[in-house]
């Protein structure tokens, strides 16, 4: 009878398969870098962790550094100097700034930079950083209004993610 029917396994020997096959990853804090500069591409956390490292850094918001004094350049040769503007925070609600690289980022192209086909695979708001501050105002808009909706569609994406918990919430109530 016995070469019919397998032996039934206990418990313990299915919970020790389980952690053989898969090993437990966890978001480690220090991953966590308010600075864009400094951070490691979102793209190199583990897959089954990016929502965690996401809600981390949506917890956090941009990173915008308080009472900083933006490093001035000069580009032209004639004495002009140029450098990020503070005051750009107030119009762009996903710029964050990084100290240590002097450039600047998309917030949510970070969290959630476009996969989509066609997507031109530019990584000036993602990896490289923004840094033509002549031209910044207007090429923030253009970033933030682009006609493919990239921009829009990430940022779309972060408050859904960002209120995902309390529409769980709100459904079950």
């Amino acid at each position: 009878m016995e070469k019919y029917y397998a032996k039934k396994r206990s418990a313990k020997t299915i919970e020790s398969r389980v952690e053989q096959k898969r090993p437990w990853i966890e978001l480690d804090m220090r991953d966590i870098v308010a600075d864009l500069g400094d951070r490691k591409p979102f793209d190199d956390f583990h897959h089954d962790i990016r929502d965690e490292a996401r809600r981390a850094y949506l917890q956090i918001g941009p990173y915008r550094p308080a009472d900083h004094k933006f490093q001035k350049t000069e580009k032209d040769g004639k004495g002009q100097t140029r450098g990020f503007v503070g005051s750009w925070f107030d119009q762009f609600d996903w710029l964050e700034y990084s100290v240590a690289k002097d450039v600047a980022y998309c917030f949510y192209f970070y969290l959630f930079k476009p996969q989509q086909a066609g997507f031109h695979s530019n990584d000036t708001f993602t990896k490289v950083g923004f840094r033509n501050w002549k031209n910044a105002n207007d090429s923030f808009k253009e970033h933030a209004q682009s006609i493919d909706g990239f921009h829009s569609n990430a940022r779309k994406r972060a408050l859904d993610f960002k209120n995902q918990r309390q529409s769980v919430e709100h459904v079950c109530q």
